[in-house]
């Protein structure tokens, strides 16, 4: 006599295998880590009548005298230094049409899994979306320098602080974020300098976004950023490693890059602190501000193996640090 299959473990059979032909069948929703490949989302929105009169208020006619703009340094600090971010994109507007934006920057926590992380993902952005580039990113990638991680760029501003503007005065342009982790060596970062000089085109350029010396007053913080300022305009990436930053790989990698490709003069080249938007003056940020590239009949850069060029600034810049910072421990030790 045959037993017979209770009726409990057909139903169950017959359950499971239309569950699963539903999933063959029916498109299923994306994880979130597909969703973050697809796109990421400005945290600045709010910010975006800000933006708007703040490039009301540049100078529509300021243009830069160079020959050829090849790059520049700009703060990321959102929203103080939104009207600085206007004044150097309009201005670059005026002077000359880009294609692509390279952005050097750091990646503030160290979320990449890479030494230097890219997104290929759309950005979207208050004023549009912005695209990448993903001809120059596959060249990059296959000089081993670069990983593709996009979980990194969902809170970076160092990024979603350029895209603002960019979105808005270059709507058209495509995009190459990088952001460098704290790991990377500064050896490492002049080689990827050169691996980029080699890779874009005419129709790229170059931004390093970064902050420069950090909860210093502004009292302490101005000649050490000024300094700064003076070694960056030497357009030496040996010497770079004497720069106050929050990136200076991002910094050593733009000179590396400027320096491959001949560049022989700045412009513009001017320093801020929190203080100057804003009535704090303790525990204050540092900016600097700039365009490199080749002005014709320029006497050129400062000679990059000139070793006096570099104990120079070394000595200059530790002295600085080293009043400033131990005036800086005894002030907050007192407190």
């Amino acid at each position: 006599m045959m037993r017979q299959t209770p009726k409990i473990y057909i139903a169950t059979a017959l359950l499971t295998l239309v569950g699963v032909g539903l999933y063959f069948i029916l498109p299923h929703r994306k994880g979130a880590s597909e969703i973050a490949q697809a796109y990421h989302q400005s945290q600045f929105f709010k910010y975006s009548e800000f933006i708007e009169s703040s490039i009301g208020k540049t100078d529509g006619d300021a243009k830069i005298d160079l020959n050829k703009i090849m790059g520049g340094i700009v703060p990321h600090h959102i929203p103080a230094t939104i009207p600085l971010l206007a004044e150097f994109y309009t201005k670059l507007r005026n002077t000359r049409d880009v294609k692509t934006f390279v952005i050097l920057a750091p990646d503030h926590i160290d979320a990449g899994r890479g030494n230097i992380s890219v997104s290929k993902a759309d950005f979207i952005m208050p004023f549009g979306t912005l695209r990448p580039n993903l001809a120059i990113i596959e060249q990059l990638e296959s000089s081993g320098f670069i990983v593709q991680d996009e979980t990194p760029f969902d809170r970076e501003h160092s990024i979603d602080s350029q895209l603002l503007l960019i979105s808005k005065i270059f709507p058209d342009a495509q995009i190459v974020p990088l952001i460098f982790r704290s790991s990377i060596t500064n050896e490492e970062a002049r080689a990827f300098g050169k691996i980029l000089a080699g890779v874009i085109d005419e129709g790229a350029f170059i931004v390093s976004s970064v902050d420069f010396s950090h909860y210093l007053s502004e009292r302490q913080a101005r000649p050490i950023d000024y300094l700064s300022a003076n070694v960056l305009g030497a357009i030496d990436s040996k010497s770079t490693d004497l720069v106050e930053a929050d990136s200076e790989q991002a910094l050593v990698a733009l000179m590396s890059f400027l320096e491959t490709k001949g560049a022989n003069h700045h412009v513009d080249l001017q320093v801020f602190n929190t203080r100057d938007f804003n009535s704090n003056s303790d525990y204050t940020t540092g900016y600097v501000t700039g365009f490199w590239g080749i002005k014709n009949n320029s006497p050129g850069a400062l000679n990059s193996n000139d070793s006096k060029v570099a104990d120079k600034f070394s000595n200059r810049v530790d002295f600085v640090r080293g009043n400033l910072y131990s005036e800086w421990s005894v002030t907050r030790s007192e407190k």
